[in-house]
């Protein structure tokens, strides 16, 4: 039991060293599987589906596939099914939903879907009710979609939501429905999760995204209308007051500018992308007040804003923005501190992020910072833009001696 409560790592090399440790600990327990009462085969059994989501955590079904095998009591080596191998774990020990739902996952991962939605069939055979098989249910309505059976998964799916509603039943299915584009069956999935009091945040954003790409005989004022109820009704759900702005940079990449502006109110269209910059750093601000580590596409968003817009003018006629820097120097400041939170994420990998923030040292006048951001990015081999590299050549000509020239090889 002592690892079920382990927070799962992000480091790949950390997740695979506690992979491996937990397969050794459960392949000696399965070895002398008459030594466990039947509690302690149900605390197997989630102690492997565990394992096995670390496995598909760390991008390598196959490696869970294999742990199955070593789940068994010692046998010849001898090549059997998936589905064989279930057929024994189900008599040695409990086939718990857990672990059924993650290995069809691998399956469905390494796209063995038959073999999937087999093992599926095998372990509802004897236990038909659904709502001992939510999670494997879900996985399967997933597998069905995947290899083309629309109806079948929508058979599944209601067959499952009579024997137990929850969210997740039907974010699956609304995923399924808006990867095949039929975005009026996503919101009708939509409208029944929520007669069903079954919504959740996960299922609206789909809604959002069906009825923004929605296409043919939809009018605007139709899917403006319906975004409009989907926002209300998942605030309601979640009682968070300012939804929308909680969850702009998601929405962003949902919805298209004209219904996201529209939910957020900003009706000065000429100055727009300033109420963006505003947000950002508010949103910022809040983060780093908490202690929450900095979101990549706000730093972006105001490295990129510090880079291309010419905010002087604009700025004249919105004394209501209180964040947005208002002068050089309070850029120069602004940029110092996104290029010090970015350290603790990968954006130093991303080009266009730092030519941003490199092309914003120089609006800044902040040489010395643009210098040091370009020479790490160009020693560690990262392609920046030529007006970048053009930037970088003119400060080298303009170097008064040879020594202190900067050289665009470096």
């Amino acid at each position: 039991e002592s690892f079920l409560g382990t927070k799962q790592s992000f480091d790949q090399t950390e997740l695979w060293a506690d992979f491996l440790e937990n397969a050794r600990i459960l392949n000696a327990i399965a070895n002398e599987p008459d030594s466990l009462s039947s509690n302690n085969r149900e605390i197997f059994s989630h102690a492997c589906s565990r394992t096995f989501a670390q496995a598909s955590a760390g991008g390598d079904p196959s490696a869970a596939l294999v742990f199955l095998e070593w789940m068994l009591p010692s046998t010849p080596l001898q090549k059997e099914s998936t589905l064989s191998l279930m057929r024994k774990i189900a008599s040695t020990y409990q086939a718990s939903d857990d672990l059924t739902a993650e290995i069809m996952d691998a399956l469905i991962t390494n796209g063995q879907h038959i073999e999937a939605l087999e093992i599926f069939g095998e372990a509802t055979a004897e236990n038909s009710d659904l709502a001992n098989w939510l999670s494997s249910s879900n996985r399967a309505v997933r597998a069905l979609f995947q290899v083309g059976r629309e109806n079948d998964a929508r058979a599944l799916f209601e067959k499952a939501v009579e024997s137990k509603c929850h969210p997740d039943t039907f974010v699956v299915t609304a995923q399924g429905f808006l990867a095949k584009g039929q975005h009026d069956a996503v919101f009708a999935i939509y409208k029944r999760g929520l007669k069903n009091v079954c919504l959740s945040e996960h299922l609206s954003m789909l809604a959002l995204q069906a009825v923004s790409s929605s296409k043919g005989s939809t009018l605007i004022s139709d899917k403006m209308k319906r975004t409009k109820q989907i926002v209300v009704a998942v605030a309601k759900l979640t009682g968070v007051h300012g939804w929308s702005e909680q969850h702009y940079w998601h929405l962003k990449n949902v919805l298209k500018f004209g219904p996201l502006r529209w939910l957020m109110k900003w009706s000065q269209v000429d100055s727009v992308f300033l109420d963006e910059l505003e947000l950002a750093l508010k949103t910022l601000e809040h983060r780093s007040a908490t202690g929450l580590q900095p979101i990549s596409d706000l730093l972006h968003s105001v490295a990129r804003a510090a880079a291309t817009a010419d905010y002087e003018a604009v700025l004249s006629r919105r004394p209501d923005l209180k964040l947005v820097p208002r002068s050089q120097h309070a850029w120069a400041s602004e940029l110092q501190r996104i290029a010090t939170m970015a350290e603790d994420t990968s954006l130093f990998d991303d080009a266009e992020f730092v030519s941003d923030l490199a092309m914003g040292f120089t609006k800044a006048g902040c040489r010395e910072d643009f210098l040091k951001v370009v020479k790490r990015s160009l020693r560690e081999g990262l392609a920046l833009r030529d007006e970048v590299l053009e930037e970088a050549a003119k400060i080298a000509s303009e170097a008064q001696t040879p020594s202190h020239a900067f050289k665009v090889s470096e």
